[in-house]
């Protein structure tokens, strides 16, 4: 864990193919001082070769990239870098890929329409190996995962 001044500074990957938005979350990120951008990447491999290489407390990862996406890479990220915690960064804001986020192994899910206000949060909060969730899918999540548990698909529809 990387330190200054004997206080410890999270690492964190930035991972999406538009350079505009890892540009500005790693501007968001300059804002906190316990947080420095350790490297970036454009797609799925090339985030777990510098997954490797970096060797960073959390990967912000988007879903949507050419070559691998996100939720392939997630798992590869993990191998290459056993310590990095994955927050998914991304537009698809749907419980579908929420749940899917956190099969592959990661351990929260911001909505990039809320990265401004809650990145920080987030990524401390994934740091500490506590899960987070925007607070815009919250409710949608509690909703479907009660219409699946109270009405299950059924196979005679």
């Amino acid at each position: 864990m990387l330190t200054v001044e004997g206080m410890p500074v999270i690492s964190v990957l930035v991972v999406d193919d538009s350079q505009l938005i890892r540009a500005r979350l790693s501007v968001i990120l300059s804002e906190c001082s316990e947080v420095v951008v350790s490297a970036e990447a454009s797609n799925g491999w090339e985030a777990v070769e510098k997954a490797r290489k970096y060797q960073p407390d959390v990967v912000l990862l988007d879903i949507s990239m050419p070559e691998l996406n996100g939720l392939q890479a997630a798992p590869l990220i993990k191998h290459a870098a056993p310590a990095a915690q994955i927050l998914i960064v991304t537009q698809h804001n749907h419980p579908f890929f929420v749940r899917e986020a956190f099969a592959v192994g990661a351990l929260g899910f911001l909505d990039k329409t809320y990265a401004a206000i809650e990145l920080h949060r987030a990524v401390n909060d994934v740091f500490l190996k506590k899960t987070f969730v925007s607070k815009s899918l919250q409710l949608p999540i509690v909703d479907s995962a009660a219409k699946e548990t109270i009405f299950p698909p059924r196979g005679d529809e």
